[in-house]
């Protein structure tokens, strides 16, 4: 709908939008009929926001490492990205500069992984939501690691390559 007001749809926007229109029968994501409509966009491209989110990142990953007792283990720490590769990225390096100074203090965490979940507009009929999900792995710090673990790359680059050069 934000395309069809707007002209064009950019993923790495947020939006909001409003109005009056009628929902179409089975589909309540699209309208036979828009009276009136307004539609607002934004990007957040601070540093200093990106540093608050990588704090909030260590922040869970403490919280919940004390759950892991006798075995070593992982924790998932998952998240809506929708920023592209240039936000992404930077989230990404700050996530992993957190990890390397985080100490697991008494617990058996060995590895932090960051599931960064992109929603996926989708117009087919039986399907209201779908996601590509990236894993970026974060080893603790004074571990054991048996092998580094690989990285499972979904996001795209403009010219529709896997943006796999940022999260090595």
């Amino acid at each position: 709908m934000i395309e069809l007001v707007m002209g064009d749809y950019m993923d790495a926007v947020d939006y909001r939008m409003a109005g009056e229109w009628t929902p179409a029968p089975g589909r309540a994501f699209h309208a036979t009929a828009v009276s009136r409509a307004s539609v607002i966009g934004w990007i957040s491209a601070s540093e200093e926001a990106a540093r608050r989110k990588a704090m909030h990142f260590r922040s869970l990953v403490a919280k919940k490492a004390g759950q892991l007792h006798d075995r070593p283990g992982v924790l998932h720490v998952g998240y809506e990205t929708t920023g592209g590769n240039a936000v992404e990225g930077l989230r990404h390096r700050l996530n992993a500069e957190q990890m390397r100074s985080f100490e697991s203090r008494g617990s058996t965490l060995e590895w932090v992984y960051g599931n960064y979940l992109t929603p996926e507009h989708t117009t087919a009929r039986l399907e209201s939501a779908a996601l590509s999900e990236t894993t970026a792995t974060y080893p603790i710090r004074g571990r054991r690691h048996r092998q580094p673990l690989r990285h499972h790359m979904l996001f795209l680059d403009d010219d529709g390559t896997p943006g796999s050069h940022w999260l090595r």
